[in-house]
């Protein structure tokens, strides 16, 4: 019963209170000021181009490193602090012409994503040997993927100022791939589990579910991608035309010579006075 009281104790104050509450109160702290002062610098041309279009990165730096020092969790203190940098989308808005962010971006996700294809442990999804059958995967990962993100978005969307409407909802609730954090949260997990004991059944899981997360993500955001800009482009299309047949619906035909069409065809209006 000790060892259960000072496990929960740990639990409580160092796990849910240190390392995820202090580094969301962090997160958003760093991130709200930095927004502020951004604005604030640019108001008054008080930040250069190039400075301004590498806050966002020098940001993340600081924040991995003085987080990381204090011995707090600093992916989610970078990743609070980006919701709270970008709330109302001004960044984004500002820097949209330059794709610096973009490129930087686009190499670190390549990056990332071929060392994970490199790493990927194929003989746990389908051995006779496996902790958990191939069925079982696709199961959590559809049930993952359905409801990880989209109920919550499509919740509290009015309530995100960068969200203006349903189907932008359903967009940043759907594609939002699982990867490299979940790639570095399974090796500080798996650190934290002695090779043998009562936790070796958890080192053996991990390995296949955060793997088979990955390449389900991959896989079905990369597919859903062309399925939901082809059905944009037919719905802007459908709402074109309708448009476009509702205004030649509204157009005044011309007015028929019973009422006062003169002989050369032009149509005139006779008004009758009488005293």
């Amino acid at each position: 019963m000790p060892s259960t009281m000072v496990a929960l104790s740990k639990w409580s104050w160092y796990i849910l209170g240190y390392e995820i509450g202090f580094s969301v109160i962090v997160g958003f702290l760093v991130g709200y000021i930095a927004r502020k002062t951004l604005k604030f610098a640019k108001q008054r041309d008080w930040i250069d181009k190039e400075s301004f279009l590498v806050f966002a990165i020098a940001l993340a730096l600081f924040l991995t490193g003085a987080v990381g020092l204090m011995g707090s969790d600093d992916l989610l203190a970078c990743f609070i602090a980006g919701n709270s940098f970008t709330w109302d989308d001004w960044f984004r808005e500002e820097t949209e012409d330059a794709h610096l962010s973009d490129v930087i971006d686009m190499l670190l996700n390549l990056s990332m994503f071929v060392y994970i294809g490199i790493t990927m442990p194929w003989s746990s999804f389908y051995s006779a040997n496996a902790p958990l059958t191939l069925w079982t995967l696709m199961g959590l990962a559809a049930c993952v993927l359905l409801f990880r993100r989209l109920p919550a978005i499509m919740a509290l969307y009015k309530y995100i100022p960068a969200i203006t409407d349903w189907r932008q909802a359903m967009f940043a609730g759907w594609f939002g791939p699982i990867g490299v954090g979940a790639l570095f949260y399974y090796t500080i997990a798996i650190e934290a589990f002695a090779a043998d004991g009562t936790n070796d059944y958890a080192r053996q899981v991990m390995e296949p579910v955060i793997y088979f997360m990955i390449l389900a993500s991959v896989i079905i955001h990369g597919i859903t991608v062309p399925f939901y800009f082809i059905v944009d482009s037919v719905a802007f299309r459908t709402l074109t035309k309708t448009n476009s047949k509702n205004k030649d619906d509204m157009k005044i035909s011309p007015v028929s010579s019973s009422y006062g069409a003169t002989d050369n065809g032009d149509a005139s209006v006779a008004i009758t006075v009488s005293t």
